[in-house]
C-alpha cells in the first residue's frame, strides 16, 4: 500500500476510531492506558513504565518535541514540512528532494 494510500485509509477511519474510545465499555482499557503512564511533567513528557520479559520494570521516557525541534532536525534536507498534532500523537510530514 503507497503511503497516500495508508494516509487516506486511516483519515477515511478516524472518527470510527474516535466512536470506538468514546465507547463506555472501552474506558477501563483507556484507564489502563494511563496507569501506564507513569508521570507526566508540565512540558508534557511522559515516563512510561515496561516491564521486560525476565520481570523487570524500567521507566522509559517519552519525549514530545515542539514543532521548533522537529524542523530543525530536517532542516536542509526536507521540503513541504508539515506538522500534524492529534490529542495523543504526532506526525511529521516531509519531503526528501530527489526520492
Amino acid at each position: 500500500m503507497s503511503d497516500k494510500a495508508l494516509r487516506r485509509y486511516y483519515a477515511d477511519r478516524a472518527h470510527e476510531y474516535d466512536r470506538v474510545y468514546l465507547k463506555p465499555e472501552r474506558q477501563a482499557d483507556l484507564r489502563a492506558i494511563e496507569d501506564w503512564l507513569a508521570e507526566r511533567d508540565s512540558e508534557g513528557n511522559t515516563w512510561q513504565l515496561r516491564r521486560l520479559a525476565d520481570g523487570s520494570t524500567h521507566r522509559v521516557l517519552k519525549n514530545f518535541p515542539s514543532e521548533e525541534e522537529l524542523r530543525d532536525a530536517v532542516s536542509g534536507i526536507a521540503t513541504g514540512v508539515h506538522l500534524r498534532e492529534w490529542e495523543f500523537f504526532w506526525a511529521l510530514e516531509y519531503r526528501v528532494p530527489g526520492r
